[in-house]
């Protein structure tokens, strides 16, 4: 079953989030995991990623990307 996870790092300091989302594509290679986000940089870090494919990334349909994106990752 995927992980789901909505908003996880909402009160998280933002220094540690970079580490706790590597931590995340990690995990991805034994479990999915479909992140929600508003959050800007981490939609675009999940853009980013994307490009790597180290992650894949669904926005919305009828809604501008760079104003919410939940990122999916999953090897």
């Amino acid at each position: 079953f995927p992980a789901l996870l909505d908003e996880p790092f909402a009160s998280v300091e933002p220094t540690i989030t970079p580490s706790l989302l590597e931590l995340l594509v990690r995990s991805s290679q034994h479990q999915q995991i479909i992140l929600f986000t508003e959050d800007e940089s981490i939609s675009q870090w999940a853009r980013l990623e994307a490009m790597t494919g180290a992650v894949g990334l669904v926005a919305p349909t009828g809604v501008d990307a760079t104003e919410s994106s939940p990122a999916h990752t999953s090897h």
